[in-house]
């Protein structure tokens, strides 16, 4: 299947293309997708790694322990009052998204981001163990990966995109979010067949408004094919007025009538049936005439096919 977004978003908006090195826009266009996290706080942080207390005592911002190396020459404060002593090679070499003109050493530069998201970004800067976000829970992943795109932490970005690409089927929505928003269009195309029988509101509200058009076309792709599968000329390719051609006499309550009774109800359940047509033409431990498992399997097949000629 192709990529629908390469077609859709080109036919839709030509100056754009899929491309993970191009530069992104940073316009109300795609902060739009953002929209998709709006179940929760932008930044939930209750089961991010705890970073001792927002302040001392005294009142004095509290030092990162991981991040205060004494040749440093670079300071950040998080917005919950963290400071992270860096080296400004390290940053020049593993990002490129942090302001241009660097503050000068004794200086602190102010960061939108909480500590705990900017504990475990900063270790993509340096040549270390990096954290394995191969079980990161969403609400670690996502204020992660928008920070790591925001900065372009390069390191980071790789590994976050890896890590949605696992959550497609556990969290298709956010997924999809985070890939239209942030142009990866292969993992949007994983997602896409996910998402496609939610309802349309639901996708919608999280896609950039130049993909809009471009998805409401897909899934009228998808529910063309769901009702092809159920047509007449499709269905007769296992004739539903089927006849067996063995010396065996069959009434109208036959294996074929039976069989295909209940996957046309399947299939009558909506586009997500598509996805599942080894169940819908499972035929069990029942004895069968060939014949009939021969015409379910010619049906199965213009069913796969057509799917299959979905852009």
């Amino acid at each position: 299947m192709q990529s629908f977004l390469r077609h859709g978003a080109l036919r839709s908006n030509p100056s754009r293309a899929w491309s993970a090195t191009k530069p992104r826009h940073t316009g109300s266009a795609l902060r739009l997708a953002a929209r998709a996290y709006t179940s929760k706080p932008a930044e939930n942080h209750s089961s991010l790694p705890i970073i001792n207390a927002a302040h001392n005592e005294d009142g004095s911002a509290v030092v990162s322990e991981k991040f205060n190396f004494p040749h440093a020459d670079v300071t950040f404060r998080s917005s919950d009052n963290v400071l992270f002593h860096l080296h400004r090679k390290n940053l020049d070499i593993c990002a490129s998204g942090f302001p241009g003109e660097m503050a000068s050493t004794g200086e602190v530069l102010e960061l939108p981001e909480a500590s705990a998201t900017l504990e475990l970004l900063f270790q993509f800067l340096y040549p270390q163990p990096q954290p394995a976000l191969d079980t990161a829970p969403l609400e670690v992943l996502k204020p992660l990966a928008e920070a790591a795109e925001k900065y372009k932490v390069f390191p980071a970005m790789s590994n976050c995109r890896g890590r949605f690409w696992s959550m497609a089927h556990e969290h298709p929505l956010d997924v999809a979010a985070y890939a239209a928003k942030h142009d990866y269009a292969a993992l949007f195309d994983k997602v896409a067949p996910i998402i496609v029988s939610m309802p349309s509101y639901q996708v919608m509200q999280i896609l950039p408004p130049y993909l809009i058009l471009p998805w409401a076309r897909y899934r009228d792709e998808w529910q063309a094919a769901l009702e092809d599968s159920v047509h007449d000329d499709v269905v007769c390719a296992g004739r539903v007025e089927h006849s067996h051609t063995e010396n065996t006499t069959h009434g109208p309550d036959d294996q074929y009538r039976d069989a295909a009774f209940w996957i046309l109800i399947d299939l009558g359940r909506g586009i997500g049936s598509l996805r599942n047509l080894n169940t819908i033409f499972h035929t069990g431990d029942e004895v069968w005439q060939q014949c009939c498992l021969r015409d379910l399997e010619r049906w199965r097949k213009c069913v796969e096919e057509r799917i299959a000629k979905i852009p």
